[in-house]
């Protein structure tokens, strides 16, 4: 497996913050 350097998985984090934060606006509307 790949070593992941912390700014990496800064952005894999954002990412799927902002996915899980999309979907649930989304589902209140």
């Amino acid at each position: 497996m790949k070593q992941l350097s912390s700014q990496e998985v800064r952005q894999m984090f954002l990412d799927f913050f902002k996915e899980k934060v999309t979907r649930s606006n989304q589902a209140h509307h």
